[in-house]
């Protein structure tokens, strides 16, 4: 159980960074295409211009940004192997998936009176809004449900 743990653990970070990386394309991509519509002024105009530039900047800012804060805590729980193990659990998807590259899921889960909202990677073996009950492994400074082993 524990090297299954530590196996998707590294699987979540190893998504996270190559979903970064191909944000990183799409910034390269679009600063290229901005320098060749300066290049070959296909905007004439120079507010167009700084307005583009801008909006180019503050889009790539953001997509790194949104990147950095989703990969931090996932390389701490890495890093740091905390996880939590939540023995005779409810595990309850709440609904479809959601995310733009890494598709996942918000789950709730109940440890005895506790309920924590945790998230997911899309497993297709689960339905939605059905109660599975088992022993259920999270990580602790990110929420994802890393492993799990239901009825």
């Amino acid at each position: 159980m524990e090297n299954a743990i530590i196996e998707n653990t590294a699987r979540l970070l190893r998504s996270h960074c190559i979903t970064a990386l191909l944000f990183l394309c799409l910034i390269i991509a679009a600063v290229l295409v901005t320098v060749g519509v300066f290049r070959f002024k296909l905007i004439r105009s120079k507010a167009h211009r700084a307005v583009l530039s801008v909006m180019v900047a503050i889009c790539s800012v953001g997509l790194i940004l949104l990147q950095v804060f989703t990969i931090i805590p996932v390389y701490k729980d890495y890093t740091e192997q905390s996880y939590i193990v939540a023995e005779d659990a409810v595990l309850v998807v709440k609904d479809g998936s959601a995310g733009i590259v890494d598709h996942t899921n918000r789950v709730t889960l109940f440890v005895g009176a506790e309920e924590l909202e945790l998230k997911i990677q899309t497993d297709y073996s689960l339905d939605t809004e059905r109660e599975y009950r088992g022993t259920v492994s999270y990580l602790k400074h990110s929420g994802y449900v890393i492993w799990y082993s239901v009825e």
